[in-house]
């Protein structure tokens, strides 16, 4: 089961970890690529092959993300980075989706590291 960690794409120059929305726009922002709570107020949120756990505060900082169902879950996670203004790092590469790596060109998220 892969894990990746979810943060602002944007950060400050002194290297604080700033929100990556408030809850609300975040909610709604996850609502519009099919993800939700399994009932209102859950921390807890469940997308096409993937479940994320929010903290309990107003502005999220960083979201967990863990894949259930790989084989729906890696278009999702690419059409997430998209659409919100988000980083996402995975836990076992501590690398981060989409970004290059040296002359090998984009990190293949699918994989597995060697």
């Amino acid at each position: 089961m892969r894990q990746f960690v979810i943060s602002a794409r944007h950060r400050p120059n002194d290297d604080s970890l700033p929100p990556i929305m408030d809850r609300t726009a975040l909610l709604d922002a996850l609502a519009g690529i099919n993800t939700h709570p399994e009932s209102v107020g859950s921390l807890r949120l469940y997308g096409p092959g993937v479940r994320i756990d929010l903290p309990d505060e107003d502005a999220p900082r960083q979201l967990l993300l863990t894949l259930d169902d790989e084989d729906i879950a890696w278009p999702y996670l690419f059409r997430l980075a998209k659409r919100l203004p988000v980083r996402i790092l995975n836990l076992e590469t501590n690398e981060e989706l989409g970004t290059p790596r040296d002359d090998e060109g984009l990190i293949d998220a699918k994989a597995d590291p060697a």
